[in-house]
């Protein structure tokens, strides 16, 4: 949201796209549809909830796939946050697809005690799915020195 509103305020059309998703509940507010949140335009998508526990972390959103295809190209770049969720997944590889550059802000997720964190799934990921992201990634966004090493 800061870097969003940095960017307003520097006359960049900034949009916020994303789940509802806010960890202990779901944030409250309009789902698919444009509007103002914390003074950042925003859409945000239903995140889908699932009673296993690596289906629910993966936070599907609901049309978000949809709205990429149809309104997507209009944007000059991505600035997409984390890695081995849907959402990024899906907007790298759309962006990838429509040569549309983005930047990656790992936000801490590719640091090696995260990474040994559910080790096999995320070398499963990254082995499949966010690998061929990572690597064709116009930037990465890091924000701490230890994300750097």
């Amino acid at each position: 949201l800061e870097m969003c509103r940095a960017l307003t305020e520097k006359s960049v059309i900034c949009d916020l796209v994303c789940t509802n998703d806010n960890s202990q509940a779901d944030l409250d507010v309009p789902i698919g549809r444009w509007g103002l949140y914390q003074g950042v335009n925003a859409r945000f998508f239903q995140k889908c909830h699932f009673p296993i526990r690596i289906l629910d972390e993966f936070q599907f959103g609901l049309g978000f796939s949809r709205w990429l295809a149809m309104s997507a190209r209009g944007y000059d770049v991505f600035h997409i946050h984390s890695l081995f969720s849907f959402l990024p997944s899906v907007a790298m590889r759309f962006a990838r697809q429509n040569r549309i550059p983005y930047v990656i802000r790992p936000l801490g997720v590719l640091e090696k005690y995260s990474l040994g964190r559910s080790y096999f799934k995320k070398w499963v990921f990254l082995r499949t799915i966010d690998g061929g992201n990572l690597r064709r990634a116009g930037a990465m966004h890091l924000t701490s020195e230890r994300e750097q090493m």
